[in-house]
């Protein structure tokens, strides 16, 4: 966000990765110009031992309520089933900076067919729920506005990431949509294995932008042949909407991974602005399939 005139970032940061003491939680940065970022590399919000967010903190989204009020939401895998059985959370803070948990559990799980966990059969994990929140605060109704990802089972399909809606008063108790309101797309499609890691931005005249992660099955036999990735490669999609309920999507992705360097294997994560009558987007790289080394970039239309 842009906040009194700072261009505001809080991230996902691991630290001792793939060692005992890694911690996956949530950083903070600012910038002047929204391209050069300053952090001090710190977890401004971490897993609590022996809580149900004890494994991770990760996939933030901020809102300012009012002049010293914030709220974070964000992911975190539901212990003590293990790193698939997601959960959205929620903290509180007066600066940005420093973040207090509100109440001692999530404040949105799974319920709908489409987004409730399921026991895979193979290992017997409890896989699926809620991540990847992003929320708006509606300031002249006073209203909570909640896009957030789903991940579930219905049937005898192939799981599927899909993204859901759900509105609040209090920012804390959520009434949720029963139906997705946009799913991957047919076999064949770019984005037919994910739609996943969004970000929702409303412009002046109240039209909504969605942005998104999207994957296809092609890209996940490629993993597969590899032997495994870090990140599931893919590219950045886009769908508008006048109520952002009923989304319209591009044919095409409107960001691809680059033939060369640090954005070339996988890109996710976008986060996007209205800037001085300009939208700019925020996302990660990363440039090989055997690392989770991720960097930051900008791009515009």
């Amino acid at each position: 966000m842009v906040d009194n005139g700072v261009y505001k970032m809080w991230f996902t940061l691991v630290t001792g990765q793939f060692t005992s003491e890694q911690v996956v939680g949530i950083a903070y940065a600012e910038s002047a110009d929204g391209r050069h970022w300053k952090s001090d590399g710190k977890h401004l919000l971490s897993p609590r031992e022996n809580q149900w967010d004890s494994l991770a903190v990760e996939t933030a989204s901020v809102v300012k309520v009012e002049e010293g009020k914030y709220f974070l939401y964000y992911t975190s895998p539901e212990a003590p089933e293990g790193n698939h059985h997601f959960r959205i959370g929620i903290a509180s803070s007066n600066d940005g900076r420093n973040w207090s948990r509100v109440g001692d559990g999530p404040v949105l799980v799974g319920t709908n067919d489409w987004e409730t966990p399921f026991r895979d059969e193979s290992s017997g994990a409890l896989i699926g729920g809620l991540l990847e929140p992003c929320v708006h605060f509606d300031r002249e109704n006073s209203v909570f506005r909640m896009w957030y990802v789903g991940l579930g089972k219905v049937g005898d399909e192939f799981p599927k990431f899909r993204i859901g809606y759900a509105t609040s008063t209090n920012g804390i108790e959520w009434q949720r949509l029963t139906k997705p309101v946009l799913e991957p797309t047919a076999v064949g499609g770019w984005d037919e294995a994910i739609t996943s890691h969004m970000h929702v931005t409303i412009d002046p005249t109240g039209k909504h932008h969605l942005f998104y992660f999207g994957s296809s099955a092609n890209q996940f036999n490629e993993c597969e042949t590899l032997g495994g990735c870090a990140m599931t490669p893919g590219a950045i999609g886009y769908a508008t909407s006048d109520d952002g309920i009923v989304w319209k999507r591009n044919a095409m992705p409107i960001l691809t991974p680059r033939k060369v360097g640090w954005d070339s294997w996988a890109i996710g994560g976008p986060s996007v602005l209205w800037d001085t009558d300009t939208l700019k987007m925020w996302y990660f790289g990363n440039p090989r399939h055997n690392s989770y080394q991720a960097q930051f970039g900008i791009a515009t239309p």
